[in-house]
């Protein structure tokens, strides 16, 4: 009897095994289907939330396409019934692009014209450009001449500077041995004092003679001031001696009695030659 009941056991156990495996089998397809249930379920969802948006954007674009039929419609509607205005228009506008097509041929064919007419002109432009770039070149060259030659003078008129103060220092030395007698020459002016006035008034002596280079014959252009104006007259020398010379006017009669000297009074003296004779 029990070793009935042990080999029943053993068989039973050995089939107990067989179905707890059976069941874990089951178990774990189970939750794969799960899984893949749920895993579906998911893109279900996703795909039915697709097709909902492309349904939207489907409406939104029937939507558009029908509010933009519609305003082509209303256009249409609106154009056909000037057509007839269009197609006049249309044809005015290609008569004008005509007239103005020939037009811009016209002003073409003028302009060509001018451009043959100023050709020669061009030509001397050209020309007169370039005699003015070979002038251009020619005053850079004189100018360099120029500044050369004006280096050499700079150097000759240094030159000459020395020399002539080498002549003006020799000549000072010369003349220092030299006596020359004194002599008062055309143009030199002095100022003189006149001592005495002659009885006859013709005439003044003054205080200076040969040693002052007072010599016979010599005329003066003299001027006195007076309290009124300053008067002019013509002076020679009559009588010349060392120390004492007597100085008669060209015009004694006209000055002889107008008392214009007084002792002491102060002349300027300037040689001049012969006055013109009338």
């Amino acid at each position: 009897m029990v070793c009935c009941v042990g080999a029943l056991y053993f068989f039973n156990q050995e089939k107990l095994v067989s179905l707890q495996s059976s069941i874990g089998k089951t178990n774990s397809k189970k939750v794969s289907a799960s899984l893949l249930l749920e895993k579906d379920k998911n893109e279900s969802t996703n795909l039915i939330n697709g097709l909902f948006r492309q349904r939207g954007k489907l409406r939104s674009s029937t939507e558009e396409s029908t509010t933009s039929t519609e305003s082509i419609r209303q256009e249409v509607d609106f154009i056909i019934p000037q057509k007839a205005d269009l197609e006049k228009k249309l044809e005015q506008l290609a008569q004008e692009y005509s007239k103005i097509e020939q037009e811009l041929q016209d002003q073409k064919k003028k302009n060509l014209e001018k451009k043959e007419e100023n050709l020669p002109i061009q030509n001397s432009v050209a020309s007169i450009n370039k005699e003015i770039e070979e002038i251009k070149v020619l005053f850079t060259n004189k100018k360099k001449e120029s500044s050369s030659l004006q280096a050499e003078l700079s150097a000759l008129k240094k030159k000459r500077d020395i020399a002539e103060e080498s002549y003006q220092n020799r000549r000072k030395t010369l003349l220092e041995d030299v006596q020359v007698p004194p002599h008062i020459y055309y143009g030199d002016q002095i100022e003189v004092s006149v001592d005495n006035v002659a009885p006859s008034g013709k005439g003044i002596f003054i205080s200076k003679g040969h040693e002052d280079g007072f010599r016979d014959s010599m005329k003066f252009l003299a001027t006195v001031s007076t309290e009124i104006e300053k008067k002019y007259f013509l002076l020679q020398t009559v009588v010349v001696q060392k120390n004492l010379s007597f100085l008669e006017f060209f015009e004694s009669e006209k000055f002889a009695d107008e008392h214009l000297f007084r002792e002491e009074e102060k002349l300027f003296l300037i040689r001049t030659g012969d006055s013109p004779k009338k």
